[in-house]
């Protein structure tokens, strides 16, 4: 999707059980680490970055700088400082580090490679466990 659509990215979808829903139950809370591949404007990622304060950070990466540069604007607007926005391609570089978390939602139908992105996550994130569907 390109980064001029990313106003319909802002809003929440119809039928959709809502950011704090979904962040309650994946256990989102104040300390972690979080990486959101396709982060778009940031709609879920500046909530969870919220959540994590005050030690935490949460780290978006986009392949599409236009969304990157949407979602530090937003941040900036809402006064989020613990946001990191990458740009690149999520199959094939992922920031350094663990994560607590990573999020991969309403993205994977825009990722070229699909496994390679998924082989990279996994071993991110701190715990395994079984993937949650909200």
């Amino acid at each position: 999707m390109p980064a001029v659509a990313g106003v319909v990215l802002e809003k929440p979808p119809l039928g959709s059980i809502g950011i704090a829903t979904t962040l309650d139950r994946i256990g989102v809370r104040s300390g972690q680490r979080i990486l959101k591949t396709g982060p778009g404007p940031g709609r879920v990622l500046i909530t969870a970055a919220r959540r994590v304060l005050l030690f935490g950070e949460a780290v978006g990466i986009d392949i599409r700088a236009g969304m990157i540069d949407r979602l530090h604007e937003r941040a900036a607007r809402a006064g989020v400082t613990n946001v990191v926005a990458i740009v690149g391609d999520a199959s094939k570089t992922l920031p350094p580090g663990q994560f607590d978390i990573v999020i991969l939602a309403h993205v994977l139908g825009e990722i070229p490679n699909r496994d390679a992105a998924l082989a990279g996550c996994f071993p991110r994130a701190q715990a395994w466990r079984d993937p949650l569907c909200c």
